[in-house]
């Protein structure tokens, strides 16, 4: 099992050893380790580095290029800057009293500190970051999709809204791998769980199907914990009226647990490339619930491939009354490029769908991503959680 953690773990942490916040070169080593080891480059050696990476990925390079079209460019920075709105975040600490996971730092952010009515009535913002988002502080909040959020802009379309985004208790073991993220298993999964056709198409899909199905149907080890700190956070908060759930990456595994475990505490979620396959009864367990869902996914994701997660339960989304999908082809910036991240060498700009999510499915021109989303995200949540 935990060979088949580190599998899955090292396919979404590229990260590590390119501490990268949003497009800026931040921290890297000359020793090649994480932050806070080694002497920094100075600024002109980092400046032809970035230079150095950003050429050596060049277009045929691009595992989606056939699906470029004729006038598009490729965009390597998102259009909104995140760094703002994170100062507006407290720094907690909630201690937990399941041994296996320990105390949780989280961040939170309270409208009313930040001039709403003490007497109004605000959804809450529950979010989980992507892999390795644990051991960066406070820029979790950005990897979360849920910095922007906080914003001025998006608090209004909102009408107001809590944010609360936990850091997972993530380490790196002796060989750079990293442990503990929010798809640590809580025992073993169960295989069959999933219609056969299902499972068997997603081990057609993966090319190495023992890890895959050693994860299939398992419970993150942090569930129990995370519902007991949502669950702080609403007797302490008596003005939250609903909550929201946001999950990326692997983020969107224990955000699905969440939610499979829990449906009627969530009245709205976004799951953003979603590092977990649901099976038929745990989606019609949400669907009966009357949560509504929005699953955003890129058909050429690099890192969590749509065939494995999303694909085999396209069918069901699209009968139902309470899930809706937005799966373009290829993840834009907010000026309609396309996005590029590049980690350590490995190419996941289309993995990076959180960042439209954090650009609120709008375009700079005011245009929205999709048209079956026209007031982007916070115009959902504002319908879903409206009293």
């Amino acid at each position: 099992m935990e060979r088949i953690r580190s599998a899955y773990s090292a396919r979404l942490t590229m990260r590590e050893n390119r501490i990268i916040l949003y497009g800026d070169l931040e921290r890297k080593q000359l020793s090649g380790g994480r932050a806070g080891s080694g002497k920094d480059i100075d600024m002109e050696q980092k400046e032809s580095t970035y230079e150095e990476e950003r050429k050596s990925t060049q277009e045929e390079a691009y595992p989606w290029q056939k699906y470029l079209l004729p006038d598009d460019r490729i965009t390597v920075e998102p259009t909104y800057d995140p760094k703002p709105y994170l100062p507006l975040f407290e720094k907690r600490v909630f201690h937990e009293v399941d041994a296996r996971v320990g105390e949780l730092t989280y961040y939170f952010y309270d409208p009313v500190k930040h001039g709403w009515p003490e007497d109004g009535r605000y959804p809450l913002i529950f979010s989980l970051h992507g892999a390795s988002g644990g051991l960066q502080g406070i820029t979790a909040v950005a990897w979360a999709g849920a910095a922007m959020y906080a914003s001025p802009a998006y608090q209004e379309r909102m009408g107001g809204a809590y944010i609360l985004c936990p850091l997972a208790n993530e380490s790196l073991s002796a060989d750079g791998q990293l442990q503990n993220s929010w798809m640590t298993p809580a025992g073993p999964g169960d295989p069959g769980i999933y219609r056969q056709e299902v499972f068997q198409e997603v081990l057609k899909a993966c090319p190495d199907p023992e890890w895959i199905q050693g994860l299939l149907g398992a419970d993150s080890v942090y569930s129990g914990t995370l519902y007991r700190l949502l669950h702080e956070t609403l007797d302490q908060y008596r003005a939250i009226k609903n909550v929201v759930l946001f999950g990326t990456s692997a983020g969107g595994y224990g955000a699905w647990r969440l939610l499979i475990n829990h449906p009627e505490d969530f009245r709205f979620a976004v799951l953003m490339s979603g590092a977990y396959l649901p099976a038929t009864s745990e989606l019609q367990k949400i669907e009966d619930s009357g949560c509504e869902v929005l699953i955003c996914h890129s058909r050429t994701d690099e890192a969590v491939p749509f065939e494995w997660t999303t694909g085999p339960n396209m069918p069901f989304f699209e009968r139902s009354r309470h899930f809706q999908t937005y799966c373009p082809v290829l993840v834009r910036r907010g000026d309609r490029g396309v996005a590029s991240v590049v980690d350590d060498g490995f190419q996941m700009g289309q993995h990076c769908i959180n960042e439209e999510v954090q650009q609120d499915l709008m375009y700079l021109d005011g245009s929205p991503y999709d048209r079956g989303i026209p007031d982007g995200i916070t115009g959902l949540i504002r319908k879903y959680t409206a009293e």
